[in-house]
C-alpha cells in the first residue's frame, strides 16, 4: 500500500464516540436504524422466497400423493405400508411449513434461527424412515418433494449470514445488556443516596447523643441531688456492713447447721431457710425462733451429735454464744430502719425535677442508641449490596462489543456530559 493509501486508511480509523450511559440505548437504536432497514429488506425478500418454496413444496407433495406405482401388482400389505408412510411424510412436512414464520423484527431473528435449527433437525429425524420407504416405491416424487425444503433452509441460512455480515446478530442480547447496566447504575445510585441519607442520620444522632450525655452529666452534678445520693450511698454501706457481719457469724456455724438439719425434726424447716439465706430468714423470723433453734444446736454440738472435730465444735459453740437475742433484735431494728431511710431518700431523689429531666434524656439516649444500632446495620447491608456491582467491567464489555459492531472507538460515560457536542470527537490526525 502506498503512502497516500496508508494516510487515507489512518484517517478513517480515528473516529471516536463518547456517550452518556443513560442515552446509550437511544444512540444504539439510532446506529442500528440504517442496518436494520437493510436487514428488513432481506427479511422481506426471504419471506417472498419462502412463500414460493412453500407453494412449490405443496405442489410436489400433491404430486407425491397422486403418484401411481410403476408396478401396481405389489402385495396389498405393501400398498397399505406405502399409503401410511406417504400420509405421515406429507403430514409432517405440511405441519412444518404451517409453523414456519419469519419474525417481523430483526431483534427476533437470533431466537428464530436457534429454533429453526432445532425444528429442521427434529423434522429430519421424524421423516427419515418414511423417506427411506417412499424412496423404494416413488423415488423421483419423494426426492422432488424434498428439494423445496432444502431451498427454504438455504434461504434462511443466507438471511442469517446477511445478519452476521451486518454485525446485527445478538441485537436483543446487547439491548438487554445495556438495559441491565442502566438498571444497575440506577440501583447503585439509589443505594448510594440511601447510604448517604443513613450517614447523615447517624452523624445527627451521634451529635445529639453527645449533647444529651453532657446535659445528663450536668444534671447529675446538681448539689442537692448529689447530697441525697451520697446520703443514700452511706445508708447502703451501713446495710451492707450489717449484712456482712451477720453472714460472717452464720458462715462459722454453717457446717454445724447442715449436720443439725439431718438430725432435727422440730427445726428442720427453719434450719433450711437460714442455710439458704440468713438475712431473708431473719427478717421473716418475727418471733426470733432462731434463738430456740440455736440453743438446741449448741446442745447437740456439746453432746457430740454433730460429729465434728473438737476444734470446729468449740469454734461453733463460741460463735453461737455471740448470736444473742439482743444482737438479733438490734440488727432487725437498725436494719429495718436503714432500709426505710434508704427508701425515703430514693423517693425524694425520684421526685426531684432534675431527676425527671435526666431520666427523660436517658430514655431519649437509649432510644437514639437503638436507632443508631439499626442504622449501622443498615449501612453494612447497603455496603454489601454496593460491593456486588461491577459497573466498570460491564461498561468495558459494552464498549468493546459496540466498538466492534460499528467499527468505532466508543467510550461510555457514567456521568452526564457538559456538552452534547462532545458525544462525538475526531482525533487531530483526521482533521
Amino acid at each position: 500500500m502506498g503512502i497516500f493509501g496508508r494516510l487515507f486508511k489512518k484517517e478513517q480509523e480515528t473516529e471516536e464516540h463518547i456517550i452518556y450511559i443513560e442515552k446509550l440505548q437511544d444512540w444504539y437504536d439510532k446506529q442500528l436504524r440504517p442496518k436494520k432497514k437493510k436487514l428488513n429488506q432481506k427479511i422481506k425478500q426471504a419471506k417472498q422466497k419462502i412463500i414460493q418454496h412453500t407453494q412449490e413444496m405443496n405442489q410436489k407433495l400433491e404430486d407425491l400423493n397422486n403418484a401411481k406405482l410403476m408396478n401396481p401388482n405389489i402385495p396389498e400389505r405393501a400398498k397399505h405400508f406405502l399409503t401410511g408412510n406417504r400420509e405421515a411424510y406429507t403430514k409432517k412436512l405440511k405441519s412444518f411449513l404451517e409453523e414456519l414464520a419469519l419474525p417481523e423484527e430483526p431483534e427476533e431473528l437470533e431466537g428464530f434461527f436457534t429454533d429453526f435449527n432445532v425444528q429442521i433437525q427434529t423434522l429430519a429425524q421424524s421423516i427419515a424412515r418414511p423417506t427411506q420407504i417412499l424412496s423404494e416405491f416413488l423415488a423421483n416424487e419423494t426426492r422432488a418433494a424434498a428439494i423445496p425444503l432444502g431451498k427454504i433452509e438455504k434461504t434462511i441460512q443466507q438471511l442469517k449470514e446477511s445478519m452476521e455480515k451486518m454485525n446485527l446478530n445478538q441485537i436483543q442480547k446487547t439491548k438487554n445488556k445495556i438495559q441491565e447496566t442502566q438498571n444497575k447504575i440506577q440501583k447503585q445510585k439509589e443505594l448510594r443516596e440511601e447510604s448517604n441519607k443513613a450517614v447523615v442520620q447517624i452523624n445527627t444522632i451521634k451529635k445529639e447523643n453527645e449533647q444529651l450525655k453532657k446535659e445528663i452529666d450536668l444534671l447529675q452534678k446538681d448539689k442537692e441531688l448529689n447530697s441525697l445520693k451520697q446520703e443514700k450511698k452511706d445508708k447502703k454501706a451501713q446495710i451492707d456492713q450489717m449484712q456482712k457481719e451477720l453472714l460472717k457469724s452464720f458462715s462459722v456455724i454453717e457446717t454445724a447447721l447442715k449436720k443439725y438439719e439431718h438430725i432435727t425434726f422440730k427445726h428442720k424447716e427453719l434450719v433450711g431457710k437460714y442455710l439458704k439465706s440468713p438475712i431473708d430468714a431473719l427478717t421473716n423470723d418475727l418471733h426470733l425462733e432462731i434463738i430456740h433453734m440455736l440453743a438446741d444446736l449448741k446442745k447437740s454440738a456439746e453432746a457430740g451429735k454433730l460429729e465434728m472435730k473438737n476444734r470446729k465444735t468449740q469454734k461453733t459453740i463460741a460463735e453461737i454464744k455471740k448470736i444473742t437475742k439482743d444482737r438479733l433484735g438490734k440488727f432487725l431494728t437498725e436494719y429495718g430502719q436503714l432500709h426505710v431511710e434508704e427508701k425515703k431518700l430514693q423517693e425524694k431523689i425520684n421526685k426531684m425535677e432534675v431527676i425527671t429531666v435526666a431520666e427523660a434524656k436517658e430514655k431519649k439516649l437509649e432510644k437514639n442508641n437503638t436507632k443508631l444500632k439499626h442504622l449501622m446495620s443498615k449501612m453494612n447491608h447497603l455496603k454489601n449490596e454496593l460491593n456486588k456491582f461491577d459497573i466498570p467491567e460491564e461498561k468495558k464489555e459494552i464498549e468493546k462489543e459496540l466498538s466492534r459492531k460499528f467499527n468505532i472507538n466508543l467510550t461510555v460515560s457514567l456521568i452526564p456530559l457538559m456538552n452534547e457536542a462532545n458525544t462525538q470527537k475526531t482525533n487531530t490526525a483526521s482533521k
